[in-house]
């Protein structure tokens, strides 16, 4: 009898043996369990072989879906154990700083029993312990650690105070500049009361450089040189020659005071009192040579103004350097607690006439990097980049050629001498050591210069102004650069015996620069000479007396 045969039926369609196997859990089926009489037998076989196959293929299915669905259950799982763990450990670190403030309330609390009872007799004996060391050690680093934070606190309104005190400087600046820009319209119009009817004294009021008014009462026939010794005194200015006090007069032209003269024959005096202004009257080529911090700042605040109202233009870096020493020598060193992250804090100073947004971006950039410097050493800074400017010092007059009418021209006059501009382009330039005779005739202002080597005669050049009185004006501020500049000691003239007298009577009676920088040359020694000519007459011839400096 032959052995039977075991037929092991694989399912259809697969390409690995052994892969089918596990997956079927190494089962093997027979075909021989089908009876083999029956004609349908065959058929059935080969049903269920198709059967097993289906059901192969589905645990197959089943199988792979179910592997992603782990996967993600298991990130989910240690996604929510994470942020159980953070919660745990905020929780944690939240008791651990109420417990710490809990702490330093019951130590405030302590120190303050200790400080109402009374003290303990040193000479009682005790013994100490190495528990008693250590709570004392503990509680002296804790009270370190208040004094600290007391220290910060107290800083940080201190720091307060002093914005809101610059703050409030700012705004009163604002408001007198803007009263000042109604004074200049309508002259006429004083915010100062007026002085008590038929009193010799008249109510001045002084605008200063930093925004501030000083209301002074003087006598009606006071001298110049009175009010400005006063103003001096006040804002404590002791190098007082480069400045001055100025005023409107009814053609609305800037006129200086004149020290030596009296105020009633100068300015005309209305009910409401008389409105001066203090300002630099001449620019010194090297502001940081001065002795005194508060002359280069009172300069540092001229330029800083003739910026703001466009008097002295320059470029957008420029602008955002000084306006960077600026906010270090106004507001200190760049905190960001206090000044934030932006440049809003920089909106309360006026660095230009149009502060853009760019602008102000650069400023706070630049001011971050000048962590370290005083007040004096950011101003000192500032003057030194300030003086390089082409139009630091220049005052300006619109003019024309009297050669040619229809050129529109600006004269300026400064320390280097007078300037001849066109469309802000520098045409021309006559030091003061060339000029030998200034004079004007009607509305023509006219310079004489020095003959040179080649050119033997003496050439007149003249300047078509808008009137006499600008001529007049122009002549004056020339004449008294020229003595404060060129000079080392004005010129003072013997007194006339004569009735009739001829030319201007006017001469500048201040100390000049030379005398200015030697301290031991007394200011009274050429001041207040009175009834003594012009050194620049009116017809136009330069007397000098003294040593020029060449």
């Amino acid at each position: 009898m032959m052995a039977e045969e075991t037929h092991v039926v694989r399912p259809r369609g697969r390409a690995d043996p052994d892969e089918e196997e596990d997956e079927l859990g190494d089962q093997e089926y027979s075909l021989d369990d089908i009876p083999a009489d029956n004609s349908n037998h065959i058929n059935n076989k080969e049903a269920g072989i198709f059967a097993l196959e289906e059901k192969s293929k589905k645990k197959t299915k089943d199988k792979k879906k179910g592997t992603p669905n782990k996967d993600k259950e298991e990130k989910k799982r240690l996604e929510e154990e994470r942020k159980r763990e953070e919660k745990e450990r905020k929780r944690a670190e939240q008791e651990r700083k109420k417990e710490e403030q809990q702490r330093k309330k019951e130590e405030q609390q302590r120190k303050k029993q200790e400080a109402k009872s009374p003290r303990q007799d040193n000479s009682m004996n005790h013994s100490v312990t190495d528990d008693d060391l250590s709570m004392k050690e503990n509680v002296q680093a804790n009270g370190n650690d208040i004094d600290r934070d007391l220290q910060k606190r107290e800083s940080k309104r201190l720091k307060e105070e002093e914005k809101q005190r610059r703050k409030e400087e700012l705004r009163k600046q604002k408001e007198s500049k803007k009263e000042l820009e109604q004074q200049k319209k309508a002259n006429t119009k004083s915010p100062v009361p007026p002085a008590v009817q038929g009193s010799n004294f008249v109510r001045s009021r002084v605008l200063l450089l930093d925004g501030t008014n000083l209301d002074l009462e003087i006598e009606k026939r006071a001298y110049g040189l009175f009010l400005f010794e006063k103003v001096c005194d006040h804002i404590n200015l002791l190098e007082k020659d480069y400045f001055g006090l100025y005023y409107y007069d009814y053609q609305n032209v800037k006129t200086w005071l004149e020290p030596e003269a009296k105020l009633h024959k100068q300015i005309r005096l209305m009910k409401g009192g008389l409105n001066f202004i203090f300002g630099v009257k001449f620019y010194p080529p090297y502001p940081t040579q001065l002795r005194e911090d508060m002359a280069r700042y009172q300069i540092c605040l001229q330029v800083r103004n003739d910026i703001a109202t466009e008097a002295l233009p320059c470029t957008f870096l420029t602008q955002a350097l000084l306006g960077s020493y600026t906010a270090q020598s106004e507001l200190g060193d760049y905190d960001v607690e206090e000044h934030g992250a932006g440049y809003s804090y920089l909106e309360v100073l006026r660095f230009a006439p149009e502060q853009s947004t760019a602008l102000l971006e650069k400023i706070a950039e630049l001011h971050k990097t000048h962590r370290g410097l005083t007040p004096e050493q950011a101003e000192y800074h500032f003057l030194e980049n300030a003086r390089k400017l082409e139009f630091y010092g220049v005052e300006f007059f619109n003019s024309r050629d009297s050669e040619q009418p229809n050129v529109l021209i600006r004269l300026g006059v400064s320390a280097r001498g007078l300037l001849i501009y066109k469309d802000r382009r520098q045409l021309n330039r006559f030091a003061w050591p060339q000029i030998l005779k200034m004079s004007y005739s009607s509305r023509i202002f006219y310079i004489t210069l020095r003959p040179v080597e080649f050119q033997p005669y003496q050439n007149v050049i003249g300047f078509n102004m808008e009137n006499s009185h600008i001529a007049k004006h122009i002549w004056w501020i020339c004449s008294a650069h020229h003595t404060f500049f060129r000079l080392k000691d004005p010129d003072i003239l013997p007194r006339s015996n004569s009735l009739i007298s001829f030319g201007s009577k006017f001469r500048y009676s201040g100390r000049t620069q030379h005398q200015a920088s030697h301290r031991n040359v007394p200011r009274s020694a050429s001041m207040l000479s009175l009834g003594s000519k012009s050194n620049f007459s009116q017809s136009g011839r330069l007397h000098s007396q003294s040593q020029r400096i060449m």
